[in-house]
């Protein structure tokens, strides 16, 4: 994992809602509104909006945004992810993990020789949002598991 620099800017609720709906930061409330609506988005999502983003969050909000608005289905077989050693570190996220690891939106971060986490709790640039994004409204563009 690469450490941050001062110069890099990390992604918020707001940027990853924006991004996928196409809207402007200035049309999150009406974004935002519709996203929970549809399911994609938890009341706690709402309430900080501005709170600097998890992996965890990006790969639940990411997993319930492919299957609801754009109808992919679940991966049958996520046993590649069990390697990631704080799989389980997030109970309520593991599922989510699994299927955006092992559809390859999402990568581990490798700490040590043999260590590969998911990283639930690190925070994302909004350069790192963006090729996420990339991959998960591109399946061509997903890293090749």
């Amino acid at each position: 994992m690469t450490p941050l620099r001062e110069t890099d800017t990390l992604a918020t609720i707001q940027d990853l809602v924006c991004a996928l709906t196409g809207q402007a930061p200035s049309e999150f409330p009406s974004a935002a509104d519709q996203a929970y609506a549809l399911g994609w988005l938890w009341q706690q999502d709402l309430l900080f909006p501005t709170a600097f983003l998890e992996r965890r969050s990006i790969a639940r909000i990411l997993h319930m945004y492919l299957c609801i608005v754009m109808g992919e289905k679940d991966e049958a077989d996520v046993t590649i992810s069990y390697h990631l050693r704080d799989l389980y570190d997030c109970r309520v996220c593991a599922g989510h993990v699994m299927q955006i690891y092992t559809k390859g939106i999402m990568d581990g971060l490798e700490y040590a020789k043999d260590l590969l986490l998911f990283g639930m709790k690190e925070k994302v640039t909004k350069k790192e949002l963006h090729q996420i994004i990339k991959r998960t409204l591109d399946p061509s563009m997903r890293i090749k598991r």
